[in-house]
């Protein structure tokens, strides 16, 4: 009679272990990965006249919602799933409402965060039939902020 009751403990003891298991995810011993912030961004296509010719600009608008930090340790962004730098000064550390943010492409088709608030040659880009694809991610919990096609 000492296997049944051998088999019986060995059931129990691995019920306990799963419910154990279970309730930690239930109720976020697990650990929490929180959550993007929300916000509602627009995106749009520009261009400003330099001397080096028109160069092509991303301009992204804080409509609403929480403020976003600009930190390559805390959001992600990249255009066509190439990251932007983002080592700019404190201009943009925190992107909020009623903020515009200019992504510039330099001449090595990379992008990167401009301090300029003002696009003194801004024109609206007449479509050049070029697409690109700009995303905002959260690192911390790896969730999309913004994910927009931008046609050029």
């Amino acid at each position: 009679m000492p296997a049944p009751v051998i088999g019986v403990i060995l059931m129990v003891a691995i019920t306990v272990i799963l419910a154990a298991v279970i309730a930690a995810f239930v109720f976020g011993i697990g650990g929490d990965i929180g959550q993007a912030p929300q916000a509602s961004i627009t995106a749009s296509a520009a261009t400003e006249n330099t001397d080096n010719g028109d160069e092509k600009v991303i301009k992204l608008q804080h409509r609403g919602g929480e403020q976003i930090r600009i930190d390559s340790a805390i959001t992600r962004i990249t255009v066509n799933e190439e990251p932007v730098d983002v080592k700019l000064g404190t201009d943009y550390r925190e992107f909020q409402v009623g903020q515009t943010l200019y992504i510039w492409q330099n001449k090595t088709n990379g992008y990167f965060i401009g301090n300029s608030t003002d696009l003194s040659g801004e024109s609206d880009v007449d479509s050049i039939d070029e697409t690109v694809n700009l995303k905002l991610i959260d690192i911390a919990s790896q969730q999309l902020i913004f994910d927009r096609d931008i046609r050029f």
